[in-house]
C-alpha cells in the first residue's frame, strides 16, 4: 500500500486497480457529437421551397445529427424505439480502465427520449462512443417532436459531470419508412420517370407530418360511413381519407391570390416557374383549392412522405358516348401509366397518357345543316341543352382519384370530393350531373367565347 496524498491505492501484479485513482483524475467530460442511429436517414436539407432535391443531412457533419455548432432533424417510424450513439471526450483520464454510465432526459416526461447506458474509461482513447437505446417506444402515430431538448449527465464512480444539453432536436414520427423518388415506371414506350411529387425533404416531410396529424387529431370524432363507428387513425385507408379532406374541394378556375408562377388551380411541373415542385404548393393554399388531378399528386406525395402503407395510385374515372351510351364508368391509370399503348399520345416531347376524355373527345356533328366540332364533357352540375357555360367552369374530362389499396381493399377518394368513399368507378361517375356534347360560339350578347351544350347524353344524378 503506498500513499498519494489523500488518494489511497493498492498497487498489484496487474497494476492500479483501485476503481477511485481514475476518478480522481477525471476532469472534465463533455459531449462533441450525437448521432441518431434509428433515423431513417432519407432527409434532405431543403427547407427552402417545395423542390425536391438538396443535399441529405446523413452527408453532412459525418452523419451526426447534432454537434455543438449545428442541429439536424430525423425521423422514425412509430412505435419503434430510438437509438443513438453519443461521443463522449473525457479529459484528465491518463489511467484505467473504468467503467462510467451516460443519462439523458428530456426536457418533458417522454420515456422514447429518454437514456441510460455504460461506457468504458481508458488512459489510451480520450474520447468514447456511447451507443444507448430509449427506455420506451416512439408514439403509436404520426407526429412531431419539435425543439425537444436532451439533458445530459456522466456518472463516473462517485462523481457526476454535467454535460450540458444537446438540441434543439426537431424529430418526425412517420408511420412507416418514407418513401424517396423510386424506381422509373415502365410504358409501353419504355421507362418513365419517377413521379416528382416524390423526394423526401425537410419541408415536405414536417407538412405531411404535421398535417397528417392534426387530422387524426380529428377523425376519432367523425363516424365511418361504411360501418358507422368512429375512424381509426391507425388505419392507412382512414389515413388516406382525411388527408384527401385537407382541401374543402376542386376547382377548375384560376384564383388571383394565388402567384401566378405557380399554375393554379392545375400545378403542372411544365409550368413556368413550378420548378418541378408538383402539387405541393397546394399545402399553403389548401382553401383556394385546385383541380381534382392535383389534389390527388399532393395527397399521394404526402403518403409518401410519411411511409403509409398501401398502393397509392392516380386513376382518373370518366366515360364516353361511345361506350355503353356513357353510362358504363370507364378508368385510366395516370401514376403509375397505364399500360394500354392506345391511351398514349405524343405530348409536351414525349408519350403520355392522355387519361380520360383528353382524347377521342371530339366529333364533327351536323346542327342545322352545318358541320360542328363538338366536344364531349362531364358536366359538374346540372344544365340544359342551348345553355351557353364561360369556358374552364362546368365542364371535366374526368374525376381524379386515389385509388388506394390496402389489406385487400379498394377505395377510390375523389380530389376535391372531401367525403368520397368510392368503391368502384360506377359510384364516383355520379359526382358528376351528366355527359354532354358541347361546342364553342360567340355570345350574342358580349361577343365572348363560350361552351354552348348541344345534347345531354344521359346523366347520372
Amino acid at each position: 500500500m503506498t500513499d498519494q496524498g489523500k488518494l489511497r491505492v493498492m498497487r498489484t501484479a496487474r497494476g492500479l486497480t483501485h476503481r477511485n485513482a481514475l476518478r480522481k483524475k477525471v476532469q472534465r467530460v463533455t459531449i462533441e457529437r450525437l448521432t441518431f442511429l434509428s433515423d431513417h436517414g432519407l432527409i434532405a436539407d431543403n427547407l427552402t421551397d417545395w423542390r425536391p432535391g438538396g443535399t441529405l443531412y446523413t452527408a453532412q457533419m459525418g452523419g451526426a445529427h447534432w454537434t455543438p455548432e449545428r442541429s439536424f432533424p430525423a425521423s422514425f417510424t412509430k412505435r419503434t424505439t430510438v437509438t443513438v450513439a453519443v461521443e463522449l471526450r473525457i479529459e484528465g483520464a491518463d489511467v484505467g480502465p473504468l467503467e462510467g454510465t451516460l443519462h439523458g432526459k428530456p426536457s418533458g416526461a417522454e420515456p422514447f427520449l429518454e437514456f441510460e447506458g455504460t461506457f468504458p474509461i481508458g488512459a489510451a482513447v480520450p474520447t468514447t462512443r456511447v451507443e444507448l437505446t430509449a427506455k420506451g417506444a416512439l408514439p403509436d402515430e404520426v407526429a412531431d417532436c419539435l425543439a425537444r431538448s436532451l439533458r445530459w449527465t456522466a456518472t463516473i464512480g462517485a462523481q457526476t459531470f454535467d454535460l450540458g444539453a444537446t438540441g434543439p432536436h426537431d424529430l418526425f414520427v412517420t408511420f412507416d419508412t418514407p418513401v424517396p423518388a423510386g424506381v422509373p415506371l415502365h410504358t409501353p414506350f419504355g421507362p418513365e420517370p419517377a413521379p416528382l411529387e416524390d423526394g423526401i425533404t425537410h419541408k415536405r416531410l414536417a407538412a405531411a407530418v404535421r398535417i397528417t396529424r392534426e387530422m387524426a387529431l380529428q377523425a376519432p370524432r367523425a363516424d365511418d360511413p361504411d360501418t358507422g363507428e368512429p375512424m381509426d387513425p391507425h388505419d392507412p385507408h382512414v389515413i388516406a381519407r382525411i388527408l384527401i379532406a385537407t382541401v374543402p374541394g376542386y376547382t377548375i378556375e384560376p384564383d388571383a391570390s394565388v402567384p401566378a408562377e405557380l399554375g393554379h388551380p392545375h400545378y403542372y411541373n411544365e409550368t413556368p416557374g413550378m420548378a418541378q415542385a408538383g402539387a405541393w404548393p397546394i399545402v399553403d393554399f389548401r382553401a383556394q383549392r385546385a383541380e381534382c388531378q392535383a389534389i390527388v399528386r399532393y395527397v399521394r406525395g404526402m403518403l409518401l412522405q410519411i411511409g403509409c402503407p398501401g398502393e397509392a395510385h392516380m386513376a382518373v374515372v370518366y366515360a364516353h358516348a361511345d361506350v355503353d351510351q356513357g353510362k358504363t364508368a370507364l378508368e385510366d391509370s395516370l401514376l403509375p401509366p397505364d399500360p394500354d399503348a392506345s391511351k398514349y399520345r405524343f405530348m409536351a416531347g414525349r408519350m403520355r397518357v392522355a387519361g380520360g376524355l383528353n382524347r377521342n373527345q371530339m366529333r364533327s356533328h351536323l346542327i342545322d345543316g352545318a358541320p360542328v366540332v363538338q366536344l364531349l364533357a362531364l358536366a359538374d352540375r346540372e344544365v340544359a341543352v342551348g345553355e351557353l357555360i364561360p369556358p374552364g367552369s362546368v365542364f371535366n374530362s374526368y374525376e381524379a382519384c386515389l385509388k388506394f389499396t390496402h389489406g385487400g381493399t379498394t377505395r377510390y377518394l375523389g380530389g376535391g370530393v372531401p367525403a368520397g368513399n368510392f368503391k368502384e368507378p360506377a359510384d364516383v361517375i355520379k359526382v358528376f350531373y351528366g355527359l354532354v356534347w358541347l361546342s364553342q360560339i360567340r355570345s350574342p350578347e358580349t361577343g365572348a367565347i363560350m361552351n354552348r351544350v348541344d345534347e345531354i347524353v344521359c346523366t347520372y344524378r
